[in-house]
């Protein structure tokens, strides 16, 4: 199981996997966007953390899970079906209160 993109399997990993995806970069249409990144329990099965930006000037921001439109396992990333300014401005994971 290399390349995940069928939507049910990608919202189970999100669910039931969600630890095992830290570290994955995550590849936005224009570009690498951010890392997963940050305690994923926080947040509910239908959004990741993502860290975007340097180890010294980043932060944490939350990611709806129906934006993902690959998984691949071997290459560790995971490809979103959005651009990169997109996933840098989305909600604080500081401030997610989730739904």
């Amino acid at each position: 199981m290399s390349a995940v993109t069928d939507r049910i399997q990608i919202i189970n990993l999100v669910h039931d996997r969600a630890s095992e995806l830290e570290g994955f970069r995550v590849i936005a249409k224009d570009g690498e966007a951010g890392t997963v990144h940050g305690d994923q329990d926080a947040v509910d099965d239908r959004h990741i953390v993502v860290h975007v930006g340097n180890k010294l000037f980043g932060h944490d921001v939350v990611v709806e899970s129906d934006v993902i439109t690959t998984i691949d396992l071997d290459a560790k990333e995971i490809h979103v079906d959005r651009i990169a300014d997109w996933v840098k401005s989305s909600p604080n994971a500081k401030h997610f209160k989730g739904s």
